[in-house]
């Protein structure tokens, strides 16, 4: 098992876990008890939606307290063919659906730091993720999604930050019609060493 691991919950005692158990693939698991036990264990995202990727999944976020399989829970992972997916559920995370957010690419690398999503309410997410060259060291940037759905389906990537910046480690929230997002940019292109890190946040 990797040791990222994440935890969600909309209250009423719902709670979701989510793993990297190999080889199975991404788990994950559901308390109705507030945590304490976690009966329901589902893989959610296998070795083939991963494309064989070892590598971090993202956050998982979750809305509805239903305890009758109603509500929703998803996560964005990154593949081993440059892609970004979401795997989402909407029964209480008996079943997962896996749809791409960003196609593969093999000119990129978007498994060095896990991918985010975050839920703006009213169906609306948003997802961001970094990638890097193939070498891991020649470009870096920072890729943006949104989902009008739920995730059933995405926009077409667009990049906050180009390559010319080198850019890392993004987060994003959001609410309603307002996005935030926050990362890490080089100096000078690429992230070679020596590169001094600056903080940036972006809203719109």
């Amino acid at each position: 098992m990797q040791d990222r691991q994440w935890i969600a919950t909309r209250g009423g005692g719902i709670a979701y876990h989510l793993t990297h158990q190999i080889p199975s693939g991404l788990v994950v698991s559901k308390s109705i008890d507030g945590g304490v036990t976690y009966p329901q264990h589902t893989v959610a995202a296998t070795p083939a939606d991963q494309a064989g990727c070892i590598c971090p999944p993202g956050n998982l976020i979750a809305e509805g307290s239903s305890l009758l399989g109603s509500g929703k829970v998803g996560f964005v992972y990154s593949t081993s063919m440059g892609g970004v997916n979401f795997a989402f559920s909407t029964n209480g995370g008996l079943t997962f659906t896996n749809v791409p957010v960003r196609a593969r690419d093999s000119t990129s690398d978007t498994g060095r730091a896990f991918p985010v999503v975050a839920n703006a309410g009213g169906n609306h997410l948003v997802a961001v993720w970094q990638e890097v060259a193939t070498d891991g060291k020649s470009w870096s940037q920072i890729g943006f999604s949104e989902s009008t759905n739920w995730g059933s389906t995405w926009s077409t990537p667009t990049y906050i930050v180009g390559k010319t910046t080198g850019s890392l480690y993004p987060w994003v929230d959001a609410k309603g019609s307002k996005v935030a997002v926050s990362l890490t940019t080089r100096q000078r292109r690429g992230c070679r060493t020596p590169c001094r890190p600056r903080n940036r946040s972006f809203a719109g």
